[in-house]
């Protein structure tokens, strides 16, 4: 079945969370707060001091990927007239 342009194929939304859910969600998220600092510590002790290069490169990528952001990538597609001409309006 097509959805028309606008209209999403979930119409009842996201399921609700129950009590047990929401507690764990919770309880999740105070885990990561709790031990994002020592895990941000841990890949700045690995980007400078690892002997592995490869593991130095993927610690010091993740943490510049997450302050600025990843570098986007373009790319480029060729079509002949043709293509254009068939593609639907």
């Amino acid at each position: 079945m097509a959805w028309k342009k606008g209209q999403s194929g979930n119409r009842t939304g996201r399921p609700k969370l129950n009590e047990v859910e929401k507690q764990n969600v919770s309880y999740f998220k105070k885990q990561l707060k709790k031990y994002s600092v020592s895990a941000l510590e841990e890949l700045f002790e690995l980007m400078a001091n690892s002997v592995n290069q490869d593991i130095r490169y993927k610690c010091a990528t993740y943490i510049l990927d997450r302050c600025y952001g990843k570098v986007l990538q373009r790319t480029m597609q060729r079509k002949t007239e043709k293509e254009v001409t068939k593609l639907p309006v």
